[in-house]
């Protein structure tokens, strides 16, 4: 929530807003869909304030770093099909048809 808060603060004031936090319903104006790792050495992502904010959260498996390195790595697979979800996909079962995940709130 920290990254969507700055996110939203970046864009109040680039709007010529300062001084000002985004309401909690208002994030969604800013951020509406969040991919995240999950994995051991991942930062932990608070589902329920995703929820709460109207924002889509897309979680995408990794795995921890090998020896000598820091972090933890994505599924390079996982994350294409997340962002093709998001950003929708043609579905070849239907000639030029697209395929797009929607969050009503």
């Amino acid at each position: 929530m920290d990254f969507i808060n700055a996110i939203a603060r970046a864009c109040l004031e680039s709007s010529g807003v300062y001084g000002r936090h985004a309401e909690v319903t208002e994030l969604r104006r800013y951020v509406t869909q969040l991919i995240y790792v999950e994995g051991e050495g991942t930062p932990k992502v608070d589902k329920e304030a995703l929820a709460k904010a109207g924002i889509e959260g897309v979680r995408v498996y990794g795995r921890k770093a090998k020896a000598g390195e820091k972090g933890s790595y994505f599924d390079e697979g996982a994350l294409k099909q997340a962002l093709q979800a998001l950003m929708g996909k043609r579905d070849g079962r239907y000639s030029g048809h697209m395929r797009r995940n929607t969050l009503l709130s």
